[in-house]
């Protein structure tokens, strides 16, 4: 929206603290980061500005790996444009007005070009900034899980697999990733009540 015009950036910021950590874990570092650019209460100051000028030493002190700062610098890059290269002033490449002006096709293109940002993040981006009704996200090991439970498969399925058993969701494949996800912590539930069961 315009009145909040770092909406997108924020979003993928927080989905490449996310990677690869679990929730809890992640929730923190992103808490910590936001804090450290005065973002803890107001969230539109998390600004590809305010990470650019942020010292890379505290960020790393919030809990983020040399890679992940390496990624969030060149995100605020992309967004921003406002640093210096050989003496040049470089336009943002990137805006929330640019993005959802794009064709899907033409802002995954686009995303896929920034460093750290790989498939699961653009269909995490997909999914919760944009809406959109038609994502299945094949490299998430949630919606693998709940597909192998709930259609009995023996092992995890392949992407292929996944793209198959998805066809019968029509178009809307967000909302089976969304069950699909329900699914597998389900049975994580289900398993932790067992394990309780046998303790006591």
């Amino acid at each position: 929206t315009m009145n909040d015009p770092t909406r997108a950036f924020r979003a993928l910021a927080k989905a490449v603290v996310f990677q690869q950590l679990n929730g809890a874990a992640a929730s923190t570092i992103f808490a910590r980061v936001a804090k450290l650019v005065g973002a803890e209460t107001d969230a539109t100051k998390l600004t590809p500005e305010s990470i650019s000028l942020a010292d890379v030493t505290r960020m790393r002190a919030c809990g983020l790996s040399n890679r992940k700062l390496e990624y969030l610098k060149g995100l605020s890059f992309a967004f921003s444009g406002s640093q210096n290269e050989n003496g040049h002033y470089l336009r943002a490449k990137l805006s929330d007005e640019i993005l959802s002006s794009n064709d899907d096709e033409t802002t995954r293109r686009e995303l896929l070009n920034l460093k750290g940002i790989g498939a699961w993040t653009v269909d995490m981006f997909f999914m919760f900034h944009m809406h959109r009704a038609d994502v299945l996200p094949v490299g998430d090991f949630g919606v693998q899980k709940g597909m192998m439970l709930a259609y009995s498969l023996s092992t995890l399925p392949n992407p292929e697999q996944m793209i198959n058993i998805a066809k019968k969701w029509g178009q809307t494949r967000t909302l089976g990733s969304f069950y699909m996800w329900h699914v597998a912590d389900a049975e994580k539930e289900k398993k932790k009540s067992v394990l309780k069961g046998k303790k006591g």
